[in-house]
């Protein structure tokens, strides 16, 4: 694969950013801390739509911040973060991805990402400590390495005590949860230590609502004054709910021109020589989805070596026109010729997001 990726920016800082999530897998830790743990799961899992008010506080600084994090899935979460001289605003929608630092007056937009992530960090770094992960993935152990240990400590004011230790060369985890009997998380204090240093992140009197996200357009919720991050966003001519432009591929077998069909869904699935097996199952679901919609995927070869037979971007006038970013790239057009959804990228560990997004997109047109 050229990138490995889940939206249409620059991938690798994203996950370097969170060594947790990129570490995570599923574990299981016994006894009453895996009941605890599973009943915060269950609790969240029931909430799609959820809005989190918390205290945020730290070790390495006498602030006391404030936090909300609004939640409508599969596509939609507003982070708002005042803490010491920082304000800081994370939103995400079928846009994209927009980081605004309030205090310096900048803010940066990203397109066309699919599935919920966490924040980039490219305008302000205050809430790479703080920000609640364990809300965005639903579970505590989803976020943390797998060698992580859970230890049940008895319950008091705030809920069940969960104790949280890992003891590595690379990473030492040292903290602890409490959850509610209704399953809800009220407390989460964490001390990581690693090659970065060390950092602490409590977070405390968390409190949920029913009240979903606010959110306008992007553009709708950036001040009058404020001026783009002097980071520079990536240029892309792809948006969604814009046409798309217009654009061919060549017929491998007979070397003919291929459009897009007018009036029907189209998936148009790019990769190269180097897609994985994993990722052909996951493809392999998408073309079903899309058949189901009476649609039509195309699987377009990128680069220089020919497919056997298939589509093939010969000439990369299909790449330039769209401006692909790596493979593999999906871009789902709707009937109407309009793009409906943009997918950049495949992670092994988490190969099913590709197609929550594409059904997602179908369920907005419905």
């Amino acid at each position: 694969m050229r990138a490995r990726g889940i939206g249409i920016r620059n991938i690798g800082r994203r996950l370097m950013l969170t060594p947790l999530l990129a570490l995570a897998v599923l574990h299981l830790p016994q006894g009453d801390a895996q009941e605890v743990l599973g009943r915060f799961e269950a609790y969240m899992k029931a909430r799609p739509t959820f809005t989190a008010t918390m205290t945020v506080k730290s070790k390495m600084t006498p602030a006391v911040g404030q936090a909300t994090y609004s939640v409508a899935r599969p596509g939609l979460q507003v982070y708002n973060l005042k803490w010491g001289l920082g304000d800081y605003l994370f939103a995400q929608n079928r846009e994209g991805v927009l980081e605004m630092s309030r205090d310096q007056r900048t803010y940066v937009i990203y397109a066309g990402i699919a599935g919920l992530e966490p924040p980039p960090l490219d305008v302000s770094e205050i809430a790479d400590a703080v920000f609640p992960f364990s809300l965005l993935a639903g579970s505590i152990t989803k976020t943390l390495p797998t060698e992580t240990q859970y230890t049940w400590a008895g319950k008091d004011d705030e809920g069940d005590r969960v104790n949280i230790r890992l003891a590595d060369p690379r990473m030492s985890l040292e903290g602890s949860v409490w959850i509610g009997a209704d399953g809800a998380l009220r407390k989460y204090d964490l001390t990581t230590t690693g090659a970065d240093g060390v950092r602490h992140a409590l977070l405390e009197g968390i409190a949920f609502t029913s009240a979903a996200p606010k959110l306008g357009t992007l553009e709708s919720a950036i001040p009058n004054g404020f001026v783009p991050s002097r980071l520079p966003a990536p240029t892309y001519p792809l948006e969604i709910g814009r046409k798309l432009p217009t654009v061919s591929w060549t017929d491998a077998r007979t070397g003919r021109d291929v459009r897009p069909p007018s009036g029907r869904w189209a998936l148009l699935a790019l990769d190269d020589a180097a897609a994985s097996p994993k990722y052909r199952k996951t493809l392999d679901a998408a073309i079903e989805l899309v058949r189901a919609q009476k649609g039509t995927t195309f699987e377009i070869r990128l680069g220089s070596t020919a497919p056997a037979a298939g589509a093939w971007d010969k000439s990369g006038s299909l790449e330039r026109a769209i401006g692909v970013p790596g493979a593999p790239f999906w871009v789902l057009v709707k009937p109407d010729g309009t793009i409906g959804m943009l997918w950049y990228g495949f992670d092994g560990e988490r190969p099913n997001l590709g197609l929550e997004a594409l059904k997602g997109a179908f369920a907005e047109s419905e």
